[in-house]
């Protein structure tokens, strides 16, 4: 909720990966806000029912299937992306696919893409200033001046320990 106000200013979008049962609970975001990111142009994806390790969980249709159904249902859309918790076998990024996914991403924290059902990416935590946030972008925006000149000081520093 805090990155979504800076990056609409920015022209940035980006996507949020919800696990089902924390939507309106939990400390995620509310049917509402998750609305608010659709609107703006952002994707909401399934990060499961309870954002589980799915190497560790036996029923595997709950948190891959039922997250995208309840999901698709309490936000109107079709859910098609889904983010892991852990490292998935191939048994996990099967049913992915089988699931009507489109693809899934896990935290490979790399611009490289070995699979449509393991896509790398990077997670985005408060530590996160922007200039490592460019600094990992696999192109420089043209616009990285004015970008950074927008970005409040209080935003671009690590916070205290």
């Amino acid at each position: 909720t805090k990155a979504f106000p800076i990056m609409q200013e920015m022209g940035f979008v980006g996507t949020a990966f919800i696990p089902s049962n924390y939507l309106d609970g939990g400390g995620m975001l509310t049917t509402v806000q998750a609305k608010e990111l659709l609107e703006a142009g952002w994707e909401i994806g399934s990060n499961g029912m309870n954002h589980t390790d799915l190497t560790t969980y036996q029923n595997l249709g709950d948190e891959i299937s039922n997250s995208r159904l309840a999901l698709n249902e309490k936000l109107d859309i079709e859910v098609t992306s889904f983010a892991y918790v852990g490292i998935p076998d191939g048994q996990i990024t099967s049913r992915v696919a089988e699931w009507g996914y489109l693809g899934a991403v896990g935290l490979l924290q790399t611009t490289e893409h070995p699979a449509p059902y393991y896509i790398g990416r990077w997670e985005m935590t408060n530590d996160r200033t922007i200039e490592n946030f460019v600094g990992i972008l696999p192109w420089q925006p043209s616009n990285l001046a004015s970008i950074l000149a927008k970005v409040p000081a209080e935003l671009n520093a690590a916070p205290a320990e």
